[in-house]
């Protein structure tokens, strides 16, 4: 049976992150200034790039955002990073994929320094054959280059799935534009897990199927409406999922 490959996103999705996250944020916007903000709308920086999300949410300028990242990073590095949980059932899961011989891997578009950092945490690096992250300097930022480059390195790596795209054939990626979804069945043997309609679509347009989750920062209907290819609820109905797309492969 060949093998199937998982990329997991990190936040809402292995773990509860939102913790440190929002209050990093909050840091950072309260440094320029801004102290009318909803929770609401620090939750919503749990998974997009933080300079989409300064930008979009509170109408920062190039400047002012880069100054939010810093002001951001100056405690998540060193506080924020370790101030959330893995959700239930994860690490087991993780474990049980690995006793079985199923491929894991990481696409997050948090900074791949933090990732390894909080994997190393949790003591669950060694569960994941693939890590992929965003860079520091923002070079690599979007969902899809970060899944592209979580292939990438499965190939460099010579694991053994079938139908991964090649990341030099995939158009580059335009800052908030993705291409047009594509059909599963284009590698049916690497599938995204993710939580919210970035995962998705950024998945979708590197031709992976995609496991939705709700348990994390997005809702059933945004995962509806991003096309997710399947929709749990929990984590063991995610392992149900995983299970399943292996036996019947």
């Amino acid at each position: 049976m060949q093998k199937k490959l998982f990329l997991f996103d990190m936040d809402g999705t292995t773990n509860e992150s939102g913790p440190g996250i929002k209050k990093s944020v909050a840091i950072a916007l309260e440094k320029q200034g801004i102290t009318d903000y909803t929770e609401e709308q620090l939750a919503q920086f749990v998974g997009p790039p933080l300079r989409q999300s300064f930008q979009n949410l509170f109408g920062m300028t190039e400047e002012q955002a880069s100054q939010g990242i810093q002001d951001y990073r100056a405690y998540y590095a060193v506080s924020g990073k370790f101030e959330n949980r893995m959700y239930p059932g994860i690490p087991e899961l993780l474990k049980r994929m690995k006793q079985a011989g199923i491929l894991c891997g990481i696409a997050s578009s948090k900074p791949e320094l933090f990732v390894r950092e909080i994997l190393e945490h949790y003591n669950v690096e060694q569960y994941f054959d693939v890590i992929a992250g965003a860079s520091m300097s923002e070079q690599l930022v979007e969902k899809p280059d970060i899944i592209r480059l979580a292939l990438q390195r499965a190939r460099e790596q010579g694991l053994p799935v079938n139908s991964v795209p090649s990341a030099e054939a995939a158009e580059p990626t335009q800052s908030s534009s993705y291409m047009e979804p594509v059909q599963p069945q284009a590698c049916p043997d690497v599938w995204m897990v993710g939580d919210r309609s970035y995962d998705v679509t950024g998945a979708h347009s590197c031709g992976l199927p995609v496991i939705g989750v709700t348990y994390g920062y997005g809702s059933r209907r945004e995962l509806e409406d991003a096309g997710a290819d399947v929709i749990v609820d929990t984590t063991a109905a995610l392992e149900s999922a995983i299970f399943s797309i292996v036996e019947h492969a």
